[in-house]
């Protein structure tokens, strides 16, 4: 006996080790394709990811090469079983979709946030949507405000172009005429402007290669001031660089969690975040100094002394804090602070270095965009190349907006989005569970995968409407691996070119509340330093550049490129093998008719031989045509067209099951044609069709049809395909009957099954609230229920129709009805022509008809509900505090008053020009002098003062300008007014 326990001790044992060993293979979600072979690997696709990684350079393109070999726009990547799969979307509209309109059902990964929680924990881009979030989001809103982009970035960035420029010049003069390296020049360049745009300090990295070429005489050559400075850039860029280093890291690990562990350990990480930490708190303590010593010195608000971002945040941190009466912050000790700054460095430095040097690339590869870019900012600039950022921000160059975007979505700078799901939803017919991470591909450079526009949402069908050029469908959606910036080019009603930003959906910045933060700013920044790099010379600038070794995934059609030859090739070989069909079926006809013929010449022999009684001569009569006519004649053109023909019929009879019965349909007429050409006795002549191999049907013309690969679908589909307007809609009434009629003209009637009201906050609805949502189904609708109890629980699977519809009024789009189809798909006959045998549509057509309602239940509640009187408001009460009132500030009252409080110089020339009076009085007597010194105003004033203002006008409280002056401390105004006679007694 012992024995007996302790083998079954063993086998227990040992099943359940070959039970936990299955476990650890990872497990797909159902209804979503995938590799079936990863499902049989412990780590799925993990070691193809990083073939096609190392293979290409680009991990985050190795995904969607699973995807592209299953030809399918989502599909999934098995990881381990650990770990949920990854739900990839090689999908451009899709992916534009989630982005930009269902941000209710996607938000920020935690793959993201894992990603960069190593160096920058407390960033925007390492949190999930939370309040704490958007009150961050809030406080760094206007550093990227147009205002501020241009008044103070703008300017560092133009002048960083210039050393750029600078270097280049020195670079060609030593290599007397050979090719020269730039690849690490543009990261300099973007590091120098991103770091004074930022912090406000001068880094210099790109001065410093510069006197590494040319050295400055002999006395500054040993300055230690100039040798500490240089050694603290080195060691910041190398700080920057590591932080981009990390990242990458983490991006391109198997096992990112071990990964970051290991990077922990490194001597080289605590030395970065040390050596970062100590300079930007260094710059924090001189920016609250700096601010103080403003303050101190009278000017309040102190926005026009900002010289960088992390100027405006301090300042309005401590601005606010004074307001609400908090004790003053210390931004040195802020962790949120800190680290929003160094994302902002190393989004700004790494990213936009890799995209500038793309640009070269394409510059060097399509030499005739490069020449058109030069023209057309010659064109802009005739005179010169512009001085000042914002003359080339104000220019109209629309070759040059296209040419940013075509190298933003060439270059694939940031190829990858990830999204967690929020809710259970949907995705191109995919059902996607809660928590799923999906992985968007905003590299738009493969034609996506052919995709019925019934698997799409409707805000994704609305939006392709909305494109009036086609988008990927149209003249833009051509030859995607090309650089070609016209694309994005187009004509407008005047006859003028200009830039139009949604020829292609653009998504490399992503889109939506957790877009890109810093768009603003890359875009302006490629627009100034591209808009010099074409005008150095007269020549190329390829000829004296050796374009950045960048590795591709896939090698771009350049006119000179192998895959461009094999682009024509391939055309060429189409071509040749159309005009070969359509040969063929000209030679299939041809055997046709004259099978035709020869059928109708035997039956009229047949017949004459009958009528002659002489079966000798019928039997030779019969032979001389065949004589007459050589096999091969007949024979070789069918042998030419049988295996085409069989090839083209059983690629239609995979499309769909409607196509396959349409197919077999016509086959069976064409027979039947056939045989009506000839008599009776022709019959006698003809074989009948014989059975051919794999159960297929052997045509007595000798072609074989074979078999379907999917049964015949026995459901009864209308043909009618009308077409619904899914919005706006004034009503719900409006919406619902158009629906409605929709539905029946297909052979169905739609039955509501439930309405959501509008709720106030967190409380209920009230029952006499709006109604905002309505959800309907198909009149044969119905759930799946589980029939049996315990053990014997089992689903029934007699699943009602699955069409789903709802009815949505939006508030955001002043309050229209829309109308959303969730599922289109019927499991049951359709037939227009039997509407009458369905209950709901004669309830449906005699409640249209006038006819009485059927009274439910709800209705008959609300008949017999007792309403209750709510009793009258009483009247408002005031109570006035010692007869004293309390006035609000007056606020100005006309354009020109309103652009002289706030300093608008441009708008009240403007005003001016066209008849404003300078001397106007608002409603509490004041003219636009007193509100620019109102407003501490001093170039407002100085014009106003030219251009002849009143300095003597007094308001209705009798206060002048003067005085108002010398209240603000506006030293500068008072001895203007005194200059241009205001008396100083009042």
């Amino acid at each position: 006996m012992p024995e007996y326990y302790f083998a079954a001790a063993v086998l227990a044992v040992l099943s359940l080790a070959y039970y936990l060993f299955l476990q650890l293979y990872p497990k797909p979600l159902a209804g979503i394709p995938y590799q079936q072979s990863s499902v049989k690997r412990l780590l799925g696709d993990v070691f193809e990811l990083k073939r096609v990684s190392e293979e290409t350079r680009e991990p985050s393109l190795s995904m969607f090469a699973i995807a592209r070999r299953l030809r399918v726009p989502v599909c999934q990547v098995l990881i381990s079983s650990f770990t949920n799969p990854l739900i990839v979307i090689d999908d451009a509209r899709e992916a534009e979709d989630i982005l930009l309109r269902r941000n209710r059902e996607f938000d920020r990964s935690p793959l993201t946030t894992e990603l960069f929680e190593l160096v920058v924990p407390h960033s925007t881009l390492a949190q999930l949507t939370t309040p704490a979030l958007k009150a961050q989001k809030r406080l760094w809103s206007d550093v990227m405000s147009a205002d501020f982009l241009r008044r103070v970035v703008a300017p560092n960035i133009h002048r960083s172009a210039g050393d750029l420029i600078d270097i280049w010049k020195i670079r060609a003069k030593k290599a007397h005429g050979d090719p020269i390296d730039v690849s690490g020049d543009f990261g300099l360049t973007a590091l120098d402007a991103i770091w004074v745009a930022i912090l406000g300090s001068d880094l210099g990295v790109i001065r410093r290669e510069i006197e590494k070429l040319e050295p400055p005489p002999g006395g500054l050559a040993d300055d230690p001031e100039r040798m500490k400075r240089l050694h603290t850039a080195t060691k910041l860029q190398e700080a920057v660089e590591c932080a981009n280093w990390v990242v990458d890291e983490g991006l391109a690990a198997i096992w990112p969690a071990f990964t970051r562990l290991m990077i922990r350990l490194t001597p080289s990480y605590r030395r970065f975040m040390r050596l970062i930490n100590d300079e930007v708190t260094h710059l924090m303590i001189q920016s609250c100094e700096r601010f103080r010593r403003i303050e101190g010195l009278g000017d309040k608000d102190g926005e026009e002394h900002d010289t960088c971002a992390m100027d405006l945040v301090l300042r309005r941190e401590i601005v606010t804090a004074k307001k609400n009466g908090q004790p003053l912050p210390d931004p040195t000790k802020d962790p949120a602070m800190l680290d929003e700054l160094l994302l902002l460095l190393m989004a700004g430095h790494d990213s936009t270095a890799n995209t500038l040097m793309w640009f070269v690339k394409f510059m060097t590869l399509y030499p005739e965009s490069q020449a058109e870019l030069r023209k057309a900012v010659q064109a802009a600039f005739p005179s010169g190349f512009p001085e000042s950022a914002a003359a080339i921000l104000d220019a109209d160059i629309p070759y040059l907006d296209a040419s940013v975007e075509e190298t933003l979505r060439v270059s694939g700078t940031a190829s990858v989005v990830a999204r967690v799901v929020l809710m259970d939803t949907e995705i191109l017919g995919h059902r996607i569970p809660k928590g799923a991470n999906i992985i968007l591909n905003t590299r738009l450079i493969h034609p996506p995968e052919p995709v019925s526009e019934d698997l799409r949402s409707s805000t994704s069908r609305m939006a392709k409407a909305k494109r009036p050029r086609g988008g990927l469908d149209g003249e833009s959606g051509r030859e995607l691996g090309r650089y070609e910036p016209r694309r994005w080019l187009t004509t407008n009603e005047q006859g003028k070119e200009v830039y139009d930003a949604y020829a292609l959906p653009s998504l490399v910045f992503g889109g939506g509340l957790r877009g890109c933060f810093g768009k603003r700013l890359a875009v302006q920044e490629l627009k100034i330093i591209m808009s010099r790099t074409p005008l150095q010379s007269s020549r190329r600038v390829e000829s004296p550049i050796l374009p950045p070794q960048i590795p591709t995934s896939q090698p771009l059609a350049t006119p000179d490129s192998v895959a461009h030859r094999q682009e024509v090739l391939r055309q060429q070989a189409q071509q040749a093998q159309q005009a070969r069909q359509a040969q063929q079926a000209q030679q299939l006809q041809q055997a046709k008719r004259a099978q035709q013929a020869q059928r109708a010449q035997q039956a009229q022999q047949a017949q004459t031989t009958r009528q002659a009684q002489q079966a000798p001569q019928v039997q030779q009569t019969q032979q001389a045509p065949q004589a007459q006519q050589p096999q091969g004649a007949q024979q070789a053109p069918l042998a030419q067209v049988q295996q085409t023909s069989a090839e083209q019929l059983q690629d239609r009879q995979t499309q769909d099951e409607t196509l396959q019965a349409s197919v077999d349909a016509d086959i069976t007429m064409q027979d039947s044609d056939d045989d009506s050409e000839s008599d009776g006795e022709g019959e006698e002549v003809e074989e009948a069709p014989k059975t051919g191999p794999k159960g297929g049907k052997l045509l007595p013309n000798g072609l074989y049809i074979a078999p379907l690969v999917q049964p015949i679908t026995p459901l009864q589909l209308p043909k009618i395909r009308p077409t619904l307007l899914l919005g706006p809609h004034d009503t719900r009434e409006t919406a619902m009957n158009l629906v409605q009629e929709y539905a029946i003209s297909q052979g169905y009637v739609l039955v509501q099954t439930g309405s959501t009201k509008q709720r106030v906050g967190s409380k209920p609805a009230a029952p006499d609230a709006e109604i905002i949502r309505v959800d309907l189904m198909c009149d044969r609708g119905g759930v799946c229920r589980n029939s049996g109890y315990g053990k014997r629980k089992r689903p029934t699977h007699k699943l009602g129709c699955p069409t789903r519809v709802k009815l949505v009024c939006r508030k955001r789009e002043a309050s229209k009805w829309f109308i959303e189809i969730k599922n289109e798909w019927h499991n049951h006959d359709l037939n227009p022509h039997q509407m009458d045998k369905i209950a709901a549509y004669r309830r449906w057509r005699r409640i249209q008809s006038g006819g009485p309602i059927t009274e439910t239940p709800q209705m008959r509640r609300a008949r017999n509900k007792v309403v209750k009187v709510t009793p009258p408001v009483p009247p408002p009460k005031f109570h006035q505090a010692g007869g004293m009132t309390v006035q609000a500030p007056a606020q100005p009252t006309s354009p020109l008053h309103m652009s002289a409080l706030k300093g608008q110089v441009r708008i009240m020339q403007i005003l001016l020009d066209k008849g404003a009076d300078i001397n106007g009085l608002d409603s509490t007597g004041r003219t636009p002098l007193h509100c620019a010194v109102e407003g501490n105003r001093m170039d407002v004033v100085k014009m106003l003062v030219e251009r002849g203002a009143d300095v003597n006008k007094l308001d209705n409280k009798g206060q002048s300008v003067l005085t108002m002056a010398v209240e603000k401390g506006m030293e500068e105004a008072v001895e203007l007014f005194i200059e241009k006679g205001a008396d100083p007694n009042k």
